[in-house]
Formats: structure tokens, sequence, C-alpha cells
């Protein structure tokens, strides 16, 4: 991983203030700073309505389409007695993705719906007046900074930059990691984050994800530039590292090529009116879970041998005020030539996603099975299918023998015992199999990305919002990174920060 020299600017062209911007103070320091008004509301629509309110580019309604979409979920479970097949892709793109979701979008009114057999699609109407995003829709960091619904400001300390927290002292802090490697918590015995957007505190790689970007923010600010110039300039790295560093590895090759010469060509809006396509939140933008591995190394007391369990990510806090130092991730296993690399984009997740266990290691009811609520959650949403899809952005659509063939039996069994799945196959699925299909009919050479819907679908939409914020780097001629356009650089920016 490079490092800076001590001493040198990281940032030699970026214009620098004498003084910071200031609108308020920060309580109890002193220190002027600019507040960011709360946005309004933003909205979820469809890219394509006139798909979602035409009943044969979508699922069959009834009963019987239910049975058939919780078969399809159960049948995602992967065999754990075989060996996850692992990607090119290194697994830290995967809570990237993950990052970028919480930074765009948190719709909220179907987190605890009631996913069973006897669900039904909402109308239109419905869909358009329950679901609102609590975020900006922007790649702007607000769930860094704090402009969204959902959350609050980032903490700053005395100096003005933004907060963090000493972990908690343990043995075996993995070296050259400091204490400052937690996320700014409530309280002593309060482990609640304060932070942008709390769900970035849900699992370990998410949560020291987050404190990286704390870091390298004040690490920017070292470097003599205000608040406002700071997170404008970590912004522009950060929306170049979506580009990349994230799509251009998931994306078909001859998609991206396509966006980067026009990045409107999906998603047309403006500014004013930014809105969350459906089909790219409740499913293209989804296939992520399908890269989750089951194991992770994530440093030297967490090695391969003895890795940690996906379920153990999600308890890293299990009886600590706060983040033990012992835990601290390294992240050289996550990037280019780890050992943690992704898995392959298919339609099989591993447990404990596929089975979802409670404390007693019992097995969830099918509503619970991450699958199951994907492909229900898009029934209920009126999301088209991937062939209706297709046909609008004029690409030719997987036959039902392509979609059989990139998919385990279990999965073919239930396909074909249903009596719409290969023709109107749910856009979610869709995806995965593509990608899939994609891999094997190009068997001479690494394929690890989606096809070309789901590229439409992720890098457009992804593309459509960059645009439209601010100070995007897509309409900046000439922009180009400064302290380098990988994660492994936002990283190393990262560690020199000096608390």
């Amino acid at each position: 991983m490079p490092h800076f020299l001590h001493g040198s600017s990281l940032l030699e062209e970026q214009p620098k203030s004498v003084a910071a911007s200031a609108a308020g103070t920060d309580a109890g320091s002193g220190v002027a700073i600019t507040v960011t008004a709360v946005p309004q509301v933003t909205r979820f629509d469809f890219l394509y309505p006139t798909l979602a309110d035409n009943e044969p580019s979508g699922l069959p309604e009834g009963r019987d389409t239910v049975a058939d979409l919780i078969a399809l979920g159960r049948a995602m479970d992967e065999d754990n007695s075989q060996p996850s097949v692992d990607s090119a892709i290194p697994s830290i793109q995967t809570y990237f993705g993950q990052f970028v979701a919480h930074d765009i979008t948190w719709e909220r009114a179907t987190e605890s719906i009631q996913l069973d057999n006897n669900v039904q699609p909402w109308t239109l109407e419905k869909i358009r007046a329950t679901l609102s995003n609590s975020r900006t829709s922007r790649l702007d960091l607000d769930s860094v900074y704090g402009d969204g619904n959902v959350g609050e400001f980032a903490p700053r300390d005395d100096d003005g930059r933004l907060q963090l927290r000493e972990v908690i002292r343990d043995i075996g802090r993995p070296p050259n990691k400091d204490a400052w490697n937690d996320l700014p918590r409530a309280g002593k015995l309060d482990t609640k984050a304060r932070i942008g957007d709390p769900r970035n505190d849900e699992n370990l790689i998410i949560s020291q994800l987050h404190v990286a970007f704390l870091r390298a923010h004040n690490a920017i600010m070292q470097e003599h530039y205000s608040f406002d110039e700071a997170r404008r300039i970590l912004t522009q790295h950060y929306q170049y590292l979506v580009i990349h560093d994230f799509l251009e590895r998931i994306t078909h090759p001859q998609v991206f090529a396509e966006l980067e010469a026009q990045p409107d060509y999906v998603y047309q809006a403006n500014a004013d009116d930014l809105f969350i396509p459906l089909e790219f939140s409740a499913a293209a933008y989804r296939f992520g879970h399908s890269m989750i591995r089951r194991t992770y190394e994530t440093n030297l007391n967490f090695p391969a041998r003895y890795p940690l369990e996906l379920a153990q990510m999600f308890r890293f806090l299990a009886g600590y005020p706060g983040l033990p130092e012992s835990w601290i991730v390294e992240w050289e296993p996550f990037l280019d030539g780890g050992n943690n690399s992704a898995r392959q984009i298919d339609t099989k997740l591993v447990e404990p996603l596929s089975k979802m266990l409670n404390s007693e290691g019992q097995v969830f009811s099918d509503q619970a099975r991450l699958a199951v609520r994907d492909l229900l959650r898009g029934y209920i949403l009126r999301i088209p299918t991937g062939q209706a899809i297709a046909d609008k952005l004029g690409v030719k659509p997987l036959t039902a023998d392509e979609i059989k063939s990139a998919v385990p039996e279990a999965q073919q069994e239930v396909l074909d015992a249903s009596v719409f799945l290969l023709e109107r196959t749910p856009l979610w699925f869709y995806v995965l199999a593509e990608a899939a299909y994609e891999r094997n009919q190009n068997s001479t050479e690494k394929v690890d990305y989606l096809g070309q819907v789901g590229s439409y679908l992720v890098a457009g939409v992804l593309f459509g919002l960059i645009l439209n914020s601010a100070h995007s780097v897509l309409a900046t001629p000439g922009w180009t990174p400064t302290f380098g356009g990988k994660l492994e650089d936002l990283f190393a920016l990262s560690a020199n920060y000096v608390h």
C-alpha cells in the first residue's frame, strides 16, 4: 500500500483558503463552521413507469406467484458442502458498494413490512405516497457529514476536525494502527455511533470504512485546508472512486465506455429533482448480496487460518463500550491480492444470508431469508421483469435456456415448475443470472462483472447521480485525483492522519 512522505503536500494543485467560511459555531469548541441545511425528503420512482403500470411487463399477480418466489428464494441457498467460488474482485468492493448505497438511499417504509404468502402488489399511487428517501440522493458523503434526514451532523473536536474515538485497550492491536480508530459514540457506556447514517455501524467492515473516511477528511485538513474545502476534495475523490475503482470493475466494459461518453445515457434527471429509481434500489443494486463471503481475514488476530465468521462481524461491539483494539481492520487482505476476494456474482447467497439463524441456531421463517425478502419486495413494488427492462434498453433478453444454464440444478427445478419465472423473471434474479451467464460465455478470460442489463441499471443510475451532485467530477473538465484513484489510496491517506 503506498504511503505519502511526511511533510509533503498531498493536494498541491487544490486551492487553499485563508480562513474557513463560517455560518455558525460548533458547540463547545468556538470553531467556525458552515452548517448545511437539512434537505427535504427526496423520492423514489421508476425509470420506466410505463413498465411498472403494465401487467405483462411485471410478474403475474396472485398467490401462485408468491409461492413460486418463496420457493425460488429458498433455492438460492449456497451449498455449504461446496467451497465458495471467489472472483477477481477484492472484497472491499462489496462493502464500498454498501457504503455507497447508504450514502444515497434509505427507504424505511418497507423495512418492517410483513412478507408472507398473502402479500399483494401495491398500486403505483401507494408506492409513490409511501416511499421516501432519508438521504440526499446525491453522492455527497451526507452519510459521513450528516446532511440527510436520519442520523446527525458529524461532531467535531476543538480544532474543527471530525471526531474519532479511541479504541478499547485489550491485546493485539495491529501494527501501525493508532488508538483513534473507532467512530465517535454517544457516551462512555453508550455505543450508539454519532454519525450521519447509523447503518454504517452495523458491521465491522462498514464501520471501519466510515472511520477511514473520517480520518481521510482530517488528513486533508492537516494540509491547511478549511473544513469545507476538505469536504469538497474528499467528496470529489469519493465520486472518482465510485466510477473508476468500483463501477469500472463490476460493469460490462461496453456499457462502461458508453456511460463514460454519455453519463446521462440511462438516467436523465436534474439536480433540483433527483430521485432514486426503484429498478436500481429494489432490484439491480442488490447484486452485492451475492458477493458476500462466509468468513473474512481481518487482521493478525483473525488471519486466514482463524477468520471472522460473517455473523461475528455483526456483533463486533458485543460486551464492549466501543471497538476493541484487537478488532481494528487491516485493509491489505481486502484489497487486490488479498485473501478476501469477493464471491462471484451469481444466484447463490451464503449463510447466514441464505438462512438467517436466531440466537439458538434455528432457521428463521421465510420472510427473514434475504433472498425471499428481496424477491417479495420486488413483487410488492411492481418492479418490471428482467426481460421487460432488457427490451426497453435495447438489449437482447436471455432466453429460458440461457437463464437455466446459468443457475444451479435446484433453481432450475423451481424455474421449470413455475408457469412464468423463465419468461417473466424477477429483475433482481435476472441481473444475477445474467452476470453468471456472461461469465460462462467467456470461459477463456476472467469475467467478474455484471451483464448488460445489470450494468446499465447500476452504473447508469450512479453516473447520473454523480453528474447531478455538487462539485461533480463528471461536470468538472480535467478533474484528476490528487491522492490516488483507488481505495487503497484512501486508506493510505487515512493512515497518514495524526490525531
